[in-house]
């Protein structure tokens, strides 16, 4: 039983900077502790300390004794108040108390684990969950991390979601940008090993790949293609096996999971492993924001460093990825394949291998652009409508006491029209959190940033060089002329494409069940992939039907007349051509993906107007006044009183007036 607690006399909360708290576990027979992990057989455990465990103890007994043991929720965003003792507020958190906090005395707590680590077996710790290993199993993942001085990111995730898109998640975080300079380099360094040495691999020559209309000397070499996928392969492989020096913090990993003691000094210290860190990375899903440990762990962040970055990573983005490099991959190898069957038939049956690869390549694009619109719509809107009382926890001992934490940890916030540290927190959440993701993800027209895309395209790389490859043998002209169209190719016209068909994707019904959650990728490709196709097949028309019948084909038998002029254009003017047929391209590109401000309104405007009762013909409405310049404000619209735009208005014009409140006092 539990040792009874002294009364405590009034005012003596008041001498004390930190109330006196004692945490009694009794325990008849073996039970298993939620978050302090492992077991204990009989016997009792106390904790006399600052501050209580958070946890809760499956069967036996939890007691919490203190002055402010009892505590509830008030709703309508009122303030956390003590049941006992005449219901005193809780006291936000001094700057002495938020130092105490942020300090972990003891440096074998101080725990750290290298990325390598992490990502050893293909991310198998984030397959199981640690309570459903054995007890020796469980043991073992302590001995992984080590003691560090400093966490280069915070890893905030839930144990819910698929541990192979953590694994991907973090795999193109830490080794994306390594394995697009991988795939660059391979492939130029045979390029130029074939160039300085003809005959060091064997190639296939071929001239009557564009006839009747004009006949060139090509080179089939596929080794170009082959080294950028095996570079790509062994970048991401060996890229995290090396990274030992940046170190995550993991909770299973730099928290001990059997020894009960020590686990609850972890928990009770997780402000002091936020101190230690740089970033926090956000693995989200829809179940993150539905669970509470993973929105305390938020708030003390943004409690403890307000300003230091915070880096959402979609789950569902990296398996969008992977789906982009698997479709190009497929397209670019297909026609790499088929081309020297195909090329001694002429021009007729180039363009048509060109179509159907691209198409393949493109039918990707479209398939990411739906499931990817959806996700990111459900990300906003969990964003827009969050409430951390909403939020779900294991144990109710648990919830309570994370309650009061956040509330202490906020209180002092001063945010118009809120007097609750929750109600706090919950703006934080829907306006820093949410602005933040937002020019992560969408400060640009497409629906995917650039190096996303360019992380996606990474298989064209290699077909760029195999296309170069071509020409060596070729007129100056002609190796100029196609390396000019190769490099918008790859550089600006094919994202372009790739955006124009997400886009359309995204047009698509949305990808949601019948209880609003994610449609599984197989379900949504037997269910649309005709829709896919149609897109796929536009885009590849005006990809390889309009652009490259001009940039490529047209430039290139303007190089290769020797007698006489193609349209009054003789050799020398096909560079001129090529780059009036390029550039347009380029700047189609910077439109397309150069990051705006104001897109991060439109899209939290949209996510408003998805959410309310808008009528269908009015979404239509705002749909097309999203594609305008942005001269043309939603705001503009006429709205009925409780319209979610009409708020808007009224809160900006209230932010309007108390920054020129604050201006006139400052002078």
């Amino acid at each position: 039983m539990a040792a009874p607690v002294p009364p405590v006399r009034q005012g003596d909360e008041k001498k004390r900077p930190t109330e006196y708290l004692r945490l009694t576990i009794s325990a008849p027979k073996k039970q298993e502790s939620f978050l302090g992990g492992g077991s204990f057989v009989g016997g009792s455990f106390s904790l006399d300390g600052a501050g209580a465990a958070l946890g809760s103890f499956m069967g036996g007994s939890f007691s919490l004794k203190s002055p402010s043991a009892k505590i509830g929720v008030g709703g309508g965003g009122r303030p956390i108040h003590d049941t006992r003792g005449g219901g005193r507020k809780i006291r936000p958190l001094r700057k002495r108390d938020l130092e105490a906090m942020t300090k972990i005395p003891d440096p074998e707590i101080r725990r750290g684990v290298c990325v390598a680590e992490v990502m050893k077996n293909a991310g198998s710790i984030f397959k199981n969950n640690p309570n459903s290993l054995e007890e020796e199993d469980k043991a073992k993942l302590f001995d992984r991390s080590e003691n560090v001085e400093s966490i280069d990111a915070f890893v905030s995730h839930c144990w819910g979601s698929s541990g192979v898109h953590k694994w991907l998640a973090l795999l193109i975080e830490e080794a994306g940008l390594v394995a697009l300079l991988a795939s660059f380099c391979s492939p130029l360094v045979v390029y130029l090993a074939q160039v300085a040495w003809p005959d060091v691999l064997p190639n296939l020559p071929f001239r009557d790949a564009f006839a009747p209309l004009f006949r060139v000397n090509q080179l089939w070499s596929p080794w170009e293609f082959v080294s950028c996928l095996i570079a790509i392969v062994m970048a991401f492989k060996l890229t995290t096996n090396w990274i030992t020096r940046k170190f995550y913090f993991l909770d299973c990993l730099c928290i001990h999971q059997t020894d009960i003691k020590r686990k609850i000094e972890g928990i009770q210290h997780l402000g002091g492993f936020v101190a230690m860190s740089k970033a926090i990375y956000i693995m989200w899903d829809d179940l993150y924001f539905t669970r509470l440990w993973c929105v305390y762990e938020i708030a003390v962040f943004k409690a403890i460093k307000p300003k230091a970055p915070v880096r959402i990573i979609p789950l569902r983005l990296s398996m969008a990825i992977v789906i982009l490099v698997v479709f190009l991959c497929c397209g670019a190898a297909a026609y790499v394949a088929l081309f020297p069957v195909l090329a001694p038939f002429g021009i007729a049956t180039f363009m048509l291998a060109a179509f159907g690869c691209s198409a393949l390549a493109l039918f990707g694009g479209a398939l990411v652009g739906h499931d990817y619109a959806a996700t990111k719509q459900r990300m906003v809107t969990q964003l827009l409508k969050f409430d951390i009382q909403s939020a779900e926890c294991f144990s109710p001992d648990d919830r309570m006491e994370i309650f009061r934490k956040v509330e202490a940890l906020f209180h002092a916030v001063k945010l118009p029209g809120h007097t609750s540290g929750l109600d706090a927190f919950n703006e934080v959440v829907r306006n820093k959190l949410g602005t933040q993701m937002l020019e992560n993800l969408e400060q640009q027209r497409a629906l995917i940033p650039y190096r996303f895309v360019a992380i996606g395209s990474m298989p064209f790389v290699g077909f760029f060089f195999f296309g170069v490859s071509w020409f060596r043998d070729a007129s100056l002209y002609t190796q100029v002329v196609f390396f000019f169209y190769m490099s918008s190719f790859v550089v600006s016209a094919f994202p372009v494409t790739l955006a124009l068909c997400m886009e359309l994707g995204s047009r698509l019904p949305e990808a949601m069940d019948e209880d609003g959650n994610a449609m599984p990728l197989k379900t949504m490709l037997w269910d649309h992939w005709r829709s896919y196709a149609k897109i796929s097949i536009l885009g590849a028309s005006l990809f390889i039907l309009v652009w490259t019948s001009f940039a490529f084909v047209g430039a290139v038998g303007i190089a290769n007349v020797k007698d006489g002029t193609v349209l009054g254009l003789n050799r020398s003017d096909s560079i001129w051509v090529s780059i009036i047929c390029c550039f347009p391209v380029h700047v189609l590109a910077y439109w397309v993906f150069w990051p705006r401000k104001e897109a991060i309104e439109r899209t939290r405007q949209m996510s408003l107007l998805q959410q309310s009762s808008a009528t269908l013909s009015e979404r239509v409405r705002y749909t097309r006044h999203c594609r305008l310049p942005s001269s043309i404000h939603p705001s503009s619209l006429t709205h009925p009183p409780n319209h979610p735009f009409t708020s808007l208005k009224v809160e900006r014009t209230e932010r309007t007036k108390r920054t020129k409140r604050t201006k006139r006092t400052k002078r």
